[in-house]
């Protein structure tokens, strides 16, 4: 800015509330950068606690082992929104507990399970942890989180379901079948 003093002589004068103003916008949206900053690497922090942590590494047995890739190929069928191979895993009278409570009873009520479940998606991107494997003689027990999203044509980022499956296994020679599958919604700490 630029006044005249008595002598008429012209004065060039900072604007001191501009300068002033200026600066104090340049210092609050630096704190809203830093704060919008913190707000991301805590989602980050709390997400990767939350979801992605690993959790403690299981050590697997011969037999533990050998129905952990039992399952793994259940899970690719499931991948794969594979029905029929999906239901070689099952035994014919095998139960099935779904998330919404309803109960499917041998193979020919399964198939409607899975059929429902799979219909109208292009795919089916899943993640897997092992929580607990047991075995006693020809039974076994396992529980899974499990991380499933279903994909349709043009979505762009779909819904997280997380739950957790328990089976109930059945040892037949040397391979086994699922006699019991309660799919639960959500994951128990």
């Amino acid at each position: 800015m630029v006044i005249s003093d008595q002598n008429g002589s012209a004065i060039k004068m900072n604007n001191t509330s501009n300068t002033k103003k200026n600066r104090r916008l340049r210092i609050i949206g630096f704190i809203i950068i830093i704060l919008i900053l913190i707000v991301i690497a805590s989602y980050f922090v709390v997400f990767q606690n939350r979801f992605g942590s690993p959790s403690p590494t299981i050590t697997l047995d011969e037999e533990q082992e050998q129905i952990d890739n039992f399952l793994a190929n259940y899970y690719l069928a499931y991948r794969d929104g594979s029905v029929e191979r999906i239901l070689t895993f099952f035994e014919d009278d095998a139960i099935l507990s779904a998330p919404d409570g309803k109960v499917f009873e041998g193979k020919s009520n399964i198939v409607i399970y899975y059929s429902n479940l799979f219909k109208g998606y292009d795919s089916i991107e899943h993640s897997r942890e092992i929580l607990d494997i047991r075995v006693r003689g020809d039974e076994a027990y396992a529980t899974y989180k499990v991380r499933v999203r279903f994909w349709k044509f043009g979505a762009t980022d779909p819904p997280q379901f997380f739950y957790e499956d328990n089976f109930s296994l059945k040892k037949y020679g040397d391979s086994w079948k699922i006699n019991a599958l309660l799919i639960e919604f959500g994951w128990k700490d």
